[in-house]
């Protein structure tokens, strides 16, 4: 399986645990699966990037717009 996939389920384990035990929104369970992940990937140095390519893509604007 690839590397991915196994990030991609640990952040899906992380937002339903969120979720269904701590009874939280899951806007919360996605951020800390962020997090979670940032820490296991060693990743800390780009979350400028990465944070920085969401506000470059125009569907950020109109879900903006619409809220």
């Amino acid at each position: 399986m690839p590397i991915a996939m196994i990030y991609l389920a640990s952040m899906f384990t992380v937002i339903i645990l969120w979720f269904l035990l701590l009874k939280r929104p899951i806007y919360g369970g996605v951020f800390v699966s962020f997090i979670v992940l940032l820490a296991v990937t060693g990743t800390w140095g780009n979350v400028l990037t990465y944070v920085n390519s969401v506000f470059k893509v125009s569907l950020l604007y109109s879900i903006v717009l619409i809220i």
